[in-house]
């Protein structure tokens, strides 16, 4: 996968911008930043931030999986390199202006997972985003939000 703006097969919306891509955070990240494992070069530079100012939307399912999430208190934490959900998530954050909704799905939210999240998207722990629980998501109005 390499190009994701680019011309290619697919419906695009105002300004040749993709409406919907779909993929891993790893595939989505391989097409706009490159891999060294990747012989295809990755999409342009101009390009990918023109890309990334465009989202409106980023859902990532299972997130306590795409994240490093520390387990428990007693975990110790070594500098590691970030995941492709985190990296793609931050630079949707950095380039939009905060203006790009990010939803986050997982069966296991806590506090660790919510402090990550906050981090990855450049937050203070105190603006950490809300949980919304299955029972407050059916009385919610879709339109409101």
């Amino acid at each position: 996968p390499t190009d994701t703006v680019g011309g290619g097969a697919g419906r695009t919306g105002r300004g040749g911008i993709p409406r919907i891509v779909v993929g891993s955070a790893k595939g989505v990240a391989t097409s706009l930043f490159g891999n060294e494992r990747t012989a295809a070069p990755p999409t342009s530079k101009p390009k990918a931030k023109f890309f990334l100012k465009n989202v409106r939307w980023l859902v990532m399912d299972e997130v306590d999986r795409l994240l490093n999430v520390k387990k428990s208190r007693s975990e110790k934490r070594f500098k590691r390199h970030e995941k492709p959900a985190a990296v793609l998530a931050s630079s949707v954050a950095r380039q939009t202006l905060g203006r790009a909704q990010i939803v986050a799905a997982s069966a296991t939210v806590g506090r660790p997972l919510r402090r990550e999240l906050a981090r990855v998207l450049g937050l203070t722990p105190g603006e950490c985003p809300p949980v919304v629980r299955p029972a407050a998501a059916e009385t919610m109005n879709v339109a409101e939000g």
